[in-house]
Parts: C-alpha cells; structure tokens; sequence
C-alpha cells in the first residue's frame, strides 16, 4: 500500500510540474519550433541529376527541428538530419509539429510519410517534400 501511495504521489508531482510519466520527457507547449535553414537551399538544388530520394517519416528533434527517420543505402534504419529552405516554418500545434511554406500553408507534420529530394549528402538539404502518407488526428477539428 505504501508503494501505491509512493507512485501516485510522484505521477501527481509529475503533473503538477508539467512533465510526462511517459518516457520521462517534458510536455512540450504550441508555439514555433526551431528549424535548421539555409538560405543557399536553392543553390544546393540546382544540380539536379546530383538529388536523391529519401523516404521516411517526420518526426521532431531538438537540434533539427524536425529531422526523417527512414533507411540507408544499406536498409538499416537511419535518422537523418534535414536544413530546410529559409522561408519555411514550423509551429507546434496541438503538440505536433506543422511544416509551413513560404506562403504560410502547412506543407507536412510530424508522423507524415514523405519523400525529400535532396543533394547527395548529409544533413539532407530539403529541395523538395511530397507528403505520401498523411497521419491521422484523433483531435475533433
């Protein structure tokens, strides 16, 4: 009984201090997300005989903003850096992660599927992104 009372005490600290029981990792709240950019992206996809594809899945990371979980050359599971063109911006919005263009349209989100053209190199350097599999929201819109 004591243990139970131990943990249900820790899980409320946990909340009140606005952490996650889950994985141990701060909640994180809506608003901009830093993302790694580069204004010379357009010099960078001029070559173009010199992209890749690379499929894989957004997801959000500290030091890239939103990095892509996919494979290498191998098929070994791979987490790639990505530096996105300057105009683009991301926003945390119901705590994932939204990509916007330049023209402010929401272009992917965090647990999309999509495909990256990129120079043959690494961090990838976001030429272009086709979203191919949309995650779902469970949210009521």
């Amino acid at each position: 009984m004591q243990r139970s009372r131990g943990t249900a005490s820790r899980l409320l600290l946990l909340g009140v201090l606005g952490l996650s029981p889950l994985a141990g990792v701060a909640c994180s709240p809506d608003g901009p997300v830093v993302l790694q950019t580069t204004h010379l992206a357009g010099a960078a996809c001029e070559t173009r005989r010199e992209w890749r594809e690379v499929r894989g899945v957004l997801f959000a990371d500290p030091t890239w903003g939103l990095a892509l979980e996919g494979t290498d050359a191998s098929g070994a599971p791979h987490r790639y850096g990505v530096v996105w063109p300057d105009v683009f911006l991301a926003r945390r919005e119901r705590g994932t992660v939204v990509l916007f263009d330049a023209s402010g349209n929401a272009i992917a989100r965090e647990g999309d599927q999509v495909v990256l053209d990129s120079p043959r190199r690494e961090p990838l350097v976001a030429c272009h992104t086709r979203v191919v599999g949309r995650v779902t929201s469970t949210d009521a819109d």
